[in-house]
């Protein structure tokens, strides 16, 4: 195979090209290494094998980096990274079926971030949010909320740590926003 550059067209009604590729080409297919432009501003800039999207690349809406990580097969799939539209990272860690799946980081806007397990996109397992630098709980997630663990009022009133299980809402707003679905179980432990 020696891969050569080609370019490919499909247009809209008033023949201005909506979707087109540059890039490496095998027997009609895109392999290699290539560019798929959706429209003016999105396009889709990495490797390529049977036309699809294989190895590494870049996702970019409006210009700006939304992913950039392992493809296999379409899918995302492996080590990746997602970005907003200010260009601030998401979530950095694993991929399985286009969704966060294993261990990974998901970046809130301010600051604030979880660091631990994921199953079909949601927090679900063992992890932390950290909060100013400092855990503000730990523990287990189910379904995106935390479910069980340790948990440390990190408002500047308060240096109470303690421990809280089962599932309805407690009145502590930060712990609430930050970590997820509380209990009215509260044990100080200091």
């Amino acid at each position: 195979m020696v891969p050569f550059q080609k370019m490919k067209y499909e247009y809209d009604k008033n023949k201005v090209p909506k979707i087109y590729y540059i890039g490496d080409w095998e027997k009609d297919k895109k392999k290699g290494r290539g560019i798929l432009y959706y429209g003016k501003s999105d396009y889709y800039d990495g490797s390529w094998e049977n036309d699809q999207k294989h190895g590494i690349g870049q996702i970019y809406k409006n210009g700006k980096l939304i992913f950039e990580g392992t493809w296999v097969k379409d899918i995302k799939n492996g080590r990746g990274m997602s970005y907003n539209e200010k260009g601030m990272k998401i979530y950095e860690g694993e991929w399985l079926n286009n969704k966060k799946n294993g261990k990974g980081k998901l970046f809130y806007d301010d600051g604030d971030y979880y660091d631990g397990d994921f199953v079909n996109d949601k927090r679900h397992g063992i992890g932390m949010v950290l909060s100013k630098g400092k855990i503000a709980c730990s523990g287990n997630f189910v379904e995106d909320n935390f479910e069980s663990g340790k948990v440390t009022d990190i408002s500047p009133a308060k240096k109470a740590i303690g421990m809280i299980s089962a599932s309805r809402e407690d009145p502590k707003k930060l712990l609430a926003r930050t970590c997820g679905v509380w209990s009215d179980q509260w044990y100080e432990t200091e």
